[in-house]
């Protein structure tokens, strides 16, 4: 699907407001625009919060904390409440939802990735819109994002999306006060001080997130070439981030990677390290092939086709992550030799790389 696409991700201090009431207004104004852009050619896929703090509302609980299994309880009677209160507005503008609910693990999995992509695809392809939660009544730290702004981000990345957005109850990133002047606009680079600018983790009753797990996604995203946008919700506001137009704190892409590289840097599994010469390092970095004869050694266990990180000796930095051609075991007595070596050390080696460059992704580069 060629459209321009859309990740649009609301959190739950936007869906439930200060009355403890589900704000069918702001969840109107969304799915209003949402149908204007699908009828200017934007294929929009929304990622929501509020499972937990609908399931609040509807059981009558207001306590500030909740154990694990409370929390997973309450999501599972808030996630059909709040599909509901979709369902109604998107249907207003003459638009069907479906639900999507998905953990952590559904991104580790290459496999997995792809079905989700695949999935969402052929949604928006027949002209639904999907509507992306977490799976919060099977997450467990283990195999959950944290919030959904991360999640927002790695389906932005799986899909190649054009831009995010994430919708905030202020107007974007700030240097010190809430004001107009302090407002940062765009963003080419997300450097340690605007990092710094996002403050502390924060959230509410109704949620996890706050701006530090924002500046998180809009790493992810921008990483994967995807266009970020922090911005309040108004009247107007998606056409002005279409006609590129001030609206909230613009974040630059600064590549744009295909689907198989963004799981490599955000979603696979990664087994294992391999250590490397500066002189390997500035070949990787320069988008070469890894080589043994650049290898120092390895950490961690790990087989043919695992995800490792490469880190540069003796920093230890990690500067790419790439599917390996060799174990632990064999990357052992390897180390160091030069390629037309290996057959002779290794008898059945299918390939001369430790890591060919079109399975390596850049993660950190000079």
């Amino acid at each position: 699907m060629n459209a321009i696409k859309y990740v649009i991700k609301i959190g739950s201090n936007l869906i439930v407001d200060e009355k403890r009431k589900v704000d069918t207004d702001v969840l109107g104004w969304l799915a209003s625009e949402i149908v204007t852009l699908k009828n200017e050619g934007v294929a929009c896929v929304l990622v929501t919060s509020g499972a937990i703090g609908v399931g609040r509302i509807k059981s009558g609980i207001d306590s500030k904390t909740l154990s694990i299994r409370e929390k997973q309880a309450l999501a599972a009677v808030g996630q059909p409440e709040l599909m509901g209160y979709y369902r109604d507005a998107f249907a207003r503008g003459g638009l069907s939802v479906a639900q999507i609910l998905l953990t952590n693990e559904d991104f580790v999995s290459r496999a997995r990735f792809m079905n989700i992509r695949n999935t969402i695809v052929t949604l928006l392809g027949y002209g639904v819109t999907p509507v992306i939660n977490e799976n919060d009544t099977v997450a467990v730290d283990e195999i959950k994002f944290g919030d959904n702004d991360t999640l927002s981000a790695h389906v932005a990345s799986a899909l190649g999306a054009d831009t995010l957005v994430i919708l905030t109850d202020v107007e974007g990133l700030y240097r010190g006060k809430f004001s107009a002047e302090n407002l940062v606009g765009t963003v080419t680079r997300i450097t340690p001080e605007i990092e710094k600018l996002a403050g502390a983790k924060s959230g509410s009753k109704y949620g996890t997130g706050g701006m530090a797990s924002k500046i998180k996604a809009a790493k992810i995203a921008v990483d994967s070439g995807v266009r970020t946008v922090l911005a309040k919700p108004s009247a107007g506001l998606f056409g002005k981030i279409r006609a590129g137009a001030a609206a909230g704190t613009i974040f630059m892409p600064s590549r744009r990677m295909d689907s198989k590289k963004c799981w490599l840097a955000f979603g696979a599994k990664i087994k294992g390290s391999i250590l490397i010469d500066k002189g390997a390092a500035a070949a990787v970095r320069s988008g070469k092939s890894l080589l043994a004869s650049g290898v120092r050694g390895a950490e961690g266990v790990f087989g043919y086709g695992d995800a490792v990180n490469v880190c540069e000796t003796p920093s230890g930095e990690a500067v790419a992550r790439g599917l390996v051609n060799f174990s632990s075991a064999d990357l052992a007595k390897i180390k160091g030799k030069h390629s037309g070596e290996i057959p002779a050390i290794i008898p059945g080696a299918t390939a001369p790389e430790v890591v060919h460059r079109d399975n390596l992704v850049i993660i950190q580069a000079r």
